[in-house]
């Protein structure tokens, strides 16, 4: 058995260096392999320019590595590869090739597959049976980064690649993080134990590289729901698979082709009539999907005449608004926020300046205020309005005056939870399971309650810098009231848990941390009093 997962110990301060943005890859070369046989249920399918194979349940499927056996089926596509430089290292070329959807039917249970390939490319990616397995990551120490204010250190965990998402479930109970490897790690957050580690489909050239996970997103669950722990994974070859998170289970595997990889991942409401999930593409498309079939419904790539142009350059985030299934909005690298209509099927409006990097684009609650991080030296952190799209406000960085020594984003999102306004933290509030009720009666309990939880807003953004810092920030007085820093490069991930207790933070230095939100503390009694953290360094545990 390999052995479990490092714990970081040490709780000696690291020296903070500057960072500088990461660098691509080399392109992965592959050449043609031989097609999987099937000595199971097995339909394959072709149209759009690519393959696709379904395989049955309870089959196997034989390849040039051996015969595997699974409870779940597998995908094959063909599709092209490329290779572009700058940005975040698991980047790959862009193209405008709209692969076109299959559905398949199997043991009962339908399935959508999307197929398609990259013009004029002309070396395939072979996906075969996935597995799920226990892998061996690297022993060694690690220093503990820095923290003050509301956040506690729960646990930490060393891993063997960069970590590009992190998320948690809907019932917190997990926590999800995405690696460079392709892998995807599980940890508990009630024992604070490895889990599971979910192995993307491999590639028939055992030689080939695995190309990143880059985006993560938890089904979101109703109380009384029968599907739980239900886990999307985006990669950066165009695949998106869907995982059952505690038993690794694989329940459906879509390919849009390598040119489409998934740079972000986004779940509508749970209450929604019609749940859907959304892709932010390297193609510079935003890419919709029926969220019980997993079929593609919508395909966003331009603007509305004279106003608005979509996209032109890699979408990095996506978010469905809260109460409307039907509106998105989306950030990447063209300086731009775009918000789309599904029933137009073009962007409404957008926002100028914000370059996005990473899932830095965020919705709150009521659905009038957007976030956004950029990766700049000024005006990082930035609060608009959905309605007509204006600036409403700048969260300083630092309240320092003169403080240069700053942080680009990677990553910015709003609380859900509504503990800080006097709630009880639970799930009930969050955004995944916002109710799509009209407007509370004026001077109601319900009422009352989103006028205080706004008071409250709290908002937490990451990135990279002199730092490498994570802060949570109540946006009422633009104040940190917790962080940490001193991480050994970028952060590229943070979350904040749906209840707003706790927070986990992963990047470039190839470790999770994972912390309490000291919620009752005499520190968190007074943020509502305007206090917090004035300085941008400085912090110790």
């Amino acid at each position: 058995m390999p052995p479990a997962p490092t714990s970081i110990a040490s709780a000696d301060s690291a020296s903070p260096t500057p960072t500088a943005p990461p660098t691509a890859p080399p392109a992965r070369v592959s050449g043609p392999r031989p097609a999987p046989r099937s000595t199971g249920h097995y339909v394959r399918m072709s149209g759009g320019g690519g393959t696709a194979s379904l395989h049955g349940t309870h089959g196997s499927l034989a390849s040039p590595h051996g015969t595997s056996s699974s409870s779940a089926f597998s995908l094959q596509s063909v599709g092209g590869g490329g290779s572009s430089s700058g940005g975040l290292p698991w980047t790959t070329a862009a193209s405008q090739s709209l692969p076109s959807v299959a559905t398949v039917s199997t043991g009962g249970l339908a399935r959508a597959v999307a197929t398609g390939g990259v013009v004029g490319s002309s070396a395939p990616s072979v996906v075969t049976l996935a597995t799920t397995k226990r892998t061996a990551r690297s022993n060694g120490s690690l220093k503990e980064p820095t923290f003050q204010g509301v956040f506690r250190p729960k646990f930490s965990r060393r891993e063997d690649s960069e970590i590009y998402s992190v998320k948690f479930s809907t019932e917190e109970d997990f926590v999800a993080i995405a690696l460079g490897n392709s892998h995807v790690q599980v940890y508990s957050t009630r024992s604070n134990d490895y889990v599971r580690t979910l192995v993307a489909p491999e590639n028939e050239d055992a030689s080939a590289e695995n190309l990143p996970c880059t985006a993560l997103a938890f089904l979101p669950e109703l109380p009384a729901s029968r599907t739980r722990g239900i886990l999307a994974a985006g990669y950066s070859d165009g695949r998106i698979i869907h995982w059952h998170a505690t038993t690794g289970q694989l329940v459906s595997a879509i390919s849009e082709g390598d040119a489409c990889g998934v740079n972000g991942l986004a779940y509508s409401g749970a209450q929604q009539p019609q749940q859907r999930f959304a892709a932010a593409g390297a193609d510079a498309a935003v890419r919709v999907y029926d969220g019980q079939v997993h079929r593609r419904v919508a395909t966003l790539v331009a603007g509305t005449p004279g106003l608005t142009a979509g996209h032109s350059n890699r979408v990095f985030a996506v978010r469905f608004h809260p109460r409307d299934q039907n509106l998105l909005v989306s950030g990447g690298w063209d300086n731009t926020i775009q918000i789309w209509d599904l029933r137009l099927g073009r962007s409404i409006r957008s926002i100028y300046g914000p370059h996005v990097c990473g899932d830095a684009v965020d919705v709150d609650d009521s659905g009038e205020r957007i976030v956004t991080g950029s990766y700049a030296r000024e005006d990082q952190l930035q609060i608009w309005a959905w309605a007509d799209g204006r600036l409403l406000d700048a969260v300083p960085w630092s309240l320092m005056e003169g403080d240069r020594r700053t942080s680009m984003l990677y990553a910015a999102s709003f609380g859900h939870g509504g503990l800080w306004a006097g709630g009880s933290g639970g799930r009930q509030q969050t955004a995944a399971t916002a109710s799509v009720a009209a407007t509370p009666v004026p001077g109601s309990r319900q009422a009352q309650q989103q006028q205080q939880a706004a008071a409250t807003q709290l908002v937490l953004a990451a990135g990279g810098g002199v730092y490498n810092e994570v802060k949570l920030f109540n946006l009422a007085t633009k104040r940190a009231v917790g962080m940490a820093q001193g991480f050994g490069q970028a952060v590229y991930a943070a979350a904040l848990s749906p209840s707003e207790r706790m927070v986990a933070v992963a990047g470039g230095f190839r470790a999770l941390h994972v912390y309490d939100i000291d919620a009752h503390g005499a520190l968190a009694a007074s943020i509502g009093a305007g206090g917090g953290i004035g300085g941008s360094g400085g912090a110790t545990g």
